[in-house]
């Protein structure tokens, strides 16, 4: 049974709307599923998204014919942290200063959810990136990536860790994070990524370390429970959106 992401997802319309203190200034009003308002230039939300466009009538209506106002409602995909931090990058393309791996993975989430499609591929590429030369965790972009539902992310993270196992010849000791029976309790516990995911990426990690089988190519065989998270058709979906 998969791990619900929000025990109750949706807001309460009743509560008190707070200003947020940062974002105050701009034309487009969004708030967040906490009941936080925060303001900013139409064009970051407009010209990223072809479905916030077409619901607010662009570009038949002038922003000056409109009062535009967005209410998220999924506490947890659409709260005032990961609009936050939606806006930090969408406007000033740089990455916030305090941020937690599921926090990551709920903004693509965000990002998928209302089409800001060049925003999630940047930020894709810009992880890829940091993994090969800045030498991020690939783990933790491992997470980002599971958590978010991107496959891409994930399969790169996997990748780079194989990569410099073998570059420093200590293939057992460099991929360990990766092996879940080294990962403590509280993860399992807590971790929102799906059990069924994490038992399959288990199972994997398990059989590749026996047989020894080429890591990455068994990874292709259980990333496949990732792809399900991101069909519209998944099981998941009420769970993660």
């Amino acid at each position: 049974m998969p791990i619900s992401i929000s025990t109750s997802p949706y807001v309460d319309a009743t509560s008190p709307v707070i200003n947020d203190a940062q974002w105050s200034y701009g034309n487009f009003e969004i708030v967040s599923a906490d009941n936080i308002s925060f303001r900013c230039d139409h064009y970051v939300l407009i010209h990223g998204s072809p479905m916030i466009a077409a619901m607010y009538g662009i570009p038949s209506c002038s922003m000056e014919q409109l009062a535009p106002r967005m209410c998220m409602t999924h506490k947890k995909v659409e709260s005032a942290t990961i609009v936050r931090m939606f806006l930090e990058i969408a406007t000033h393309r740089r990455f916030p200063k305090i941020w937690t791996n599921e926090d990551f993975g709920l903004l693509f989430r965000f990002l998928y959810k209302w089409r800001f499609d060049a925003l999630r591929e940047h930020l894709i590429m810009d992880l890829r990136g940091k993994l090969l030369v800045e030498n991020w965790g690939s783990l933790d972009v491992f997470i980002v990536g599971a958590i978010g539902g991107e496959l891409d992310l994930c399969r790169a993270a996997f990748e780079a860790n194989c990569a410099v196992a073998s570059e420093r010849y200590l293939v057992r000791d460099t991929i360990e994070p990766f092996d879940p029976a080294c990962w403590a309790t509280e993860f399992w516990q807590n971790c929102p990524i799906p059990r069924d995911y994490l038992v399959a990426l288990k199972h994997a990690w398990c059989e590749t370390s026996v047989n020894g089988r080429s890591t990455v190519g068994f990874y292709a065989e259980f990333a496949e429970k990732l792809h399900e998270i991101r069909d519209p058709r998944s099981k998941y979906m009420y769970l993660w959106r």
